[in-house]
């Protein structure tokens, strides 16, 4: 019978926001999935901005930068927390976890909110 319990992201510490301090790809880790197979992450995300200008964001599903692994997404000037990533998940990986990381066209004004449902089967 699978169990669900709600963790914090890999990424925060103790449940604070993680600052999105990064212009570039591939650099602040929101969240790592398990490294067993049998265990899946149903990923809620929240972006706030306490810039007065709406900032271009874009987060690497698996830490890779093709097309079908960038998300991306405009956070308004001083907005949120709003709902970025709806319950998606993540399967454990053998090898590493499959990573979540992030970037903004501006350093130090987004941050993340979130929680995962760690769901093993």
């Amino acid at each position: 019978m699978p169990t669900i319990v709600k963790r914090v992201l890999s990424g925060s510490t103790d449940g604070f926001p993680i600052n999105v301090s990064s212009t570039s790809t591939s650099a602040t880790v929101v969240h790592t999935g398990s490294t067993s197979t049998n265990v899946i992450d149903e990923v809620w995300l929240y972006a706030q901005n306490s810039a007065t200008t709406t900032v271009s964001c874009w987060m690497e599903w698996g830490g890779g930068a093709s097309a079908s692994q960038l998300i991306k997404f405009d956070v308004f000037g001083q907005s949120g927390p709003e709902c970025v990533i709806p319950g998606l998940i993540i399967q454990g990986r053998s090898a590493t976890g499959i990573s979540i990381t992030m970037g903004a066209s501006t350093s130090n004004v987004i941050s993340i909110l979130g929680f995962v449902n760690r769901i093993t089967q």
